[in-house]
C-alpha cells in the first residue's frame, strides 16, 4: 500500500502476500515495483514474481525466474521463483533479485548429518528487456571464504532440529538485502552477521562481520557492533571508503532481550579496514524532539510488514475511474468518493440531474483522506429518476 505522510491511504494493491514495494527509476521514468507470491512463515523466504507498474498502476513487466530450477521445502514447483526480500533496479537496464534453493549438503562440520539439508541463498541479475539472466550467485559456491561454521544460526528452529529433512532445512546464510555498485554488489548475510562485498566476477572482495570474529575489518566503537541485520545500504562510496547504514536487529528471535534493536550508520574505511560509528538510532526525532513517524496498522499477529520506504515525487494517475457510493440519511444524502492511487487532486465536486444532459453542480468539497464524504441536502433516492456523479478537482 501507499500512504501519505499523515498515514492516510493513497493506494491499496491487490490482495495476497506482498513485499518490498518501492518506487524505482528505469531509464529516467519512475515505476512502482513490488514482490507478490507464496511465503514461508518458518524461514522468511518465498517464491513469487516482481511486478513493475507505471504511474497509471498498469503492469508493464514481470520478473519471474521461471527458467531456473529451484527445489523447495514442500517439493512444490511454483510458477515464479523470485524471493520476497530484495529486488533492485540497476543503472544498466537490469534488475537484481534474491532467490532460495533447498539442497542436500554435508553438515558434519557444524554437528549436523553427513547427508543433511540446507537452504541456500542466491541472487540473479536479470535483463529487464529480455528476461535473460546476466549473472547468478550462490552462497554454497563460496564456502572456502565463508565456511558453514561461521554461521551464527543454530541448528534448530523454535526448538525443532533443522537440517535433517527437506521440509526443515538449515538456513545458514539468509540473504535479505543487497545493492548493485559500480564494481560488484554489497550483500547482507543476516545469519553470518556479515556485510559482504562481491566483485563483478562473483568472488568475495571483503567481509565485515558485526563482532570481528570472522571479519576483514576492525570495529573501533562498541556501539557499532551488529547482529541479525536487515536493509544494508552503502552511500558516499569512494575508492577507499563508504558509509553503511542498516537495521541492526540485535534484539532478534535468537538473542531476544540481550540488547536494543537500532539503526546504525557506519563509516567504513576499506583501505585501512576499520569501522567507526557515525550514528546510532533507536527512534528518529526531528530538531524539536518529536518522533518523525510512528505507524501501526492491523492487529497483533494478523498483519505484518517487512519494511517501508519513504519516497518523493510519485505522481499516481490511475487508469481506473473513481469510485462512488451513495447513502440516504435522515437529513439528506451522503456521497462517498475515492480514487485508488490518485495523488494529483485536491477535492471532489458532486453533480446531480434527472438526465445526463442537465447535470448541475451540487457541492464542492476538499479531499478528506482516501475516501471523502460529501453531504448533500435532500434525499435524492426519493426524487424519482435522478443521477448523481462526482469528479475530482485540483487547484492547479
Amino acid at each position: 500500500m501507499i500512504t501519505d505522510s499523515e498515514g492516510q491511504l493513497i493506494w491499496q494493491g491487490p490482495s495476497g502476500t506482498a513485499s518490498d514495494m518501492r518506487v524505482q527509476s528505469i531509464n529516467g521514468t519512475k515505476y512502482m515495483t513490488y514482490w507478490q507470491g507464496n511465503s514461508s512463515a518458518a524461514f522468511g523466504n518465498a517464491y513469487g514474481a516482481v511486478h513493475i507498474l507505471d504511474n497509471t498502476y498498469t503492469e508493464v513487466n514481470t520478473i519471474c525466474l521461471d527458467d531456473v530450477y529451484f527445489q523447495t521445502t514442500n517439493n512444490f514447483t511454483y510458477p515464479c521463483n523470485v524471493d520476497m526480500h530484495e529486488h533492485e533496479v540497476t543503472d544498466h537496464g537490469s534488475i537484481v533479485a534474491t532467490a532460495y534453493n533447498v539442497t542436500r549438503h554435508d553438515l558434519n562440520s557444524v554437528g549436523g548429518p553427513l547427508e543433511g539439508w540446507i537452504l541456500e541463498s542466491q541472487f540473479y541479475d536479470v535483463d529487464l528487456a529480455t528476461g535473460k539472466i546476466l549473472f547468478g550467485w550462490k552462497s554454497l559456491d563460496h564456502l572456502d571464504t565463508m565456511p558453514l561454521n561461521q554461521s551464527q544460526e543454530p541448528l534448530s528452529l523454535y526448538g525443532h532440529p533443522t537440517g535433517l529433512t527437506q521440509s526443515l532445512p538449515w538456513e545458514y546464510f539468509h540473504v535479505n538485502s543487497f545493492q548493485p555498485v559500480s564494481d560488484g554488489y554489497i550483500l547482507n548475510a543476516r545469519h553470518y552477521w556479515k556485510v559482504i562485498k562481491i566483485k563483478n566476477d562473483g568472488c568475495v572482495d571483503w567481509q565485515l562481520q558485526g563482532f570481528n570474529n570472522h571479519s576483514d575489518f576492525n570495529i573501533l566503537d562498541d556501539d557499532a557492533h551488529f547482529k541479525w541485520e536487515h536493509h544494508v545500504r552503502a552511500t558516499n562510496i569512494t575508492e577507499d571508503s563508504m558509509v553503511i547504514s542498516m537495521h541492526n536487529n540485535f534484539n532478534s528471535e535468537v538473542n531476544n532481550g540481550t540488547g536494543p534493536t537500532t539503526g546504525l550508520e557506519l563509516a567504513v574505511d576499506t583501505a585501512n579496514r576499520t569501522v567507526t560509528l557515525l550514528k546510532r538510532l533507536i527512534k528518529e526525532y526531528d530538531q524539536y524532539g518529536k518522533a518523525v513517524c510512528t505507524a501501526r496498522f492491523g492487529y497483533d499477529s494478523t498483519v505484518t510488514s517487512y519494511r517501508a520506504f519513504s519516497v518523493e515525487g510519485w505522481e499516481g494517475k490511475p487508469a481506473t475511474e473513481p469510485k462512488v457510493a451513495i447513502e440516504s440519511k435522515a437529513k439528506g444524502t451522503a456521497v462517498y468518493a475515492s480514487w485508488n492511487g490518485a495523488t494529483d487532486y485536491d477535492g471532489w465536486v458532486a453533480y446531480a440531474g434527472s438526465l445526463w444532459s442537465d447535470f448541475s453542480m451540487q457541492k464542492m468539497v476538499a479531499r478528506q483522506g482516501f475516501e471523502t464524504e460529501i453531504q448533500l441536502q435532500g434525499n435524492f433516492r426519493e426524487r424519482g429518476r435522478c443521477y448523481l456523479t462526482v469528479a475530482p478537482w485540483s487547484r492547479e
